[in-house]
Formats: C-alpha cells, structure tokens, sequence
C-alpha cells in the first residue's frame, strides 16, 4: 500500500516547497516517490529539468 505525505499550511513562505522536496530526494533511493507540485507558483516545477531523476507533477496536469 503505498503512503502520501502531505506538505500544506496556509502561509506562505514558511518552507513548504523546500521540505518537500528535501524528503523526495531523501526518499527517492529506498521508496518509489512521485512529487506533486500543487502551487500556483510551481516553484518544484521549475527544478524538474535539474533533477531528472525525480518523478515531479506539476498542477497544470489537473486542470481540465
């Protein structure tokens, strides 16, 4: 079964994007890790051509 981890609250600016992107690569070695980038502004969107080997979903694949 596999497991989500969830990165939210409401301000901005409080490290969000960094700590999820730090456990992704953290994990990435042992486990099979998907990030999804669900912020307007994409901000681990724009990192996915730097890290090939990390599986990054942006939000504008939902919008349909």
């Amino acid at each position: 079964m596999g497991k989500i981890i969830t990165i939210a609250h409401q301000k901005g600016g409080v490290g969000k994007s960094t700590l999820a992107l730090n456990l992704a690569v953290c994990f990435q070695d042992q486990l099979t890790v998907a990030l999804v980038d669900t912020d307007l502004q994409g901000s681990i969107a724009d990192l996915k051509n730097d890290l090939p080997e990390l599986s990054i979903i942006q939000e504008d694949n939902f919008k349909k």
